[in-house]
């Protein structure tokens, strides 16, 4: 998933210029089916991470961040914006999303005893 992101955010502007609005729209639709795909994924990397026993309270915790970041997010968006354009905008998200890309390379959550979840 975040691959995909990846790529689709550094060529939303390549795309939309020489494919017109079709392309754009088909473009802004890749993006947010890639977006809930993440989001679909956070249950069982919660559920690798803190176990299955507790999994509907650990999930609950780890989903009311949007609380912070929904408000935060878009203070720094408008903000962002108006400092480095559209463009730049979409090279910050997608230098976010390689990191998200290369910590998902490097989970790997093991059990007291050692061994895999």
């Amino acid at each position: 998933m975040c691959g995909s992101m990846i790529v689709f955010l550094l060529t939303l502007d390549v795309v939309s210029r020489s494919g017109g609005q079709y392309a754009y729209l088909i473009w802004i639709c890749l993006i947010n089916i890639s977006m809930s795909g993440t989001f679909s994924l956070i249950p069982t990397a919660t559920a690798r991470a803190f176990g299955a026993k507790h999994v509907g309270a650990n999930y609950g915790l780890v989903y009311s961040s949007q609380i912070i970041t929904g408000p935060l997010g878009a203070l720094l968006a408008t903000t962002l914006t108006d400092r480095i354009g559209w463009f730049g905008m979409f090279i910050l998200l997608a230098t976010f999303y390689l990191g998200a890309f290369i910590i998902t390379l490097l989970f790997n959550v093991k059990t007291r005893k050692g061994e895999n979840i």
